[in-house]
């Protein structure tokens, strides 16, 4: 199963995310109630299902734990590959915390995280939650907005997109 389109929710005074019900209903079905919820960039989070996660992680490890050697031509690509591996993970790590949803699909953010997004100390507030295929992204209502007019489907992306049929 996949997330699909967005959703409003609410991050309550406490900066718990109460997962939209449409979505409510695949982590109670699908994948229970265990997520890891990160960030990539200290502006929004993600909320992956703890198995999603998992795969990342073995992913990463994969990515990581080449022992062949590499030759002069393939070396470049590798360091830009483990420097890439490593920032994710410093991120990830850093903002990232193993939880629980609660009975009301709720779900707690990290101090820093939530520091990092509300600087304010101002959590209660409206969220947009997009889902990814394999997490749900959230971002505050006017971040979002932001993010929407500063990042159009350009002309050459839609060619990009058409050469696979979408």
């Amino acid at each position: 199963m996949v997330f699909r389109g967005s959703a409003q929710a609410r991050l309550d005074s406490q900066g718990r995310l109460k997962i939209p019900s449409t979505y409510r209903k695949l982590f109670s079905g699908e994948y229970g109630a265990r997520v890891f919820i990160t960030s990539t960039d200290g502006k929004s989070l993600r909320v992956y299902p703890l198995e999603n996660w998992i795969r990342i992680e073995e992913k990463l490890l994969e990515m990581t734990s080449s022992s062949s050697v590499i030759s002069p031509e393939k070396q470049e690509v590798h360091t830009r590959t483990s420097t890439a591996v490593t920032k994710f993970q410093t991120f990830t790590s850093v903002y990232g915390l193993e939880t629980n949803l609660d009975k009301q699909g709720r779900a707690s953010i990290s101090v820093r995280l939530k520091n990092s997004m509300f600087p304010d100390g101002e959590f209660d507030c409206e969220v947009t939650v997009i889902g990814r295929p394999t997490y749900l992204e959230v971002w505050k209502e006017s971040d979002i907005t932001r993010k929407l007019e500063a990042i159009p489907i350009s002309e050459e992306d839609s060619s990009i997109l058409a050469t696979y049929g979408i």
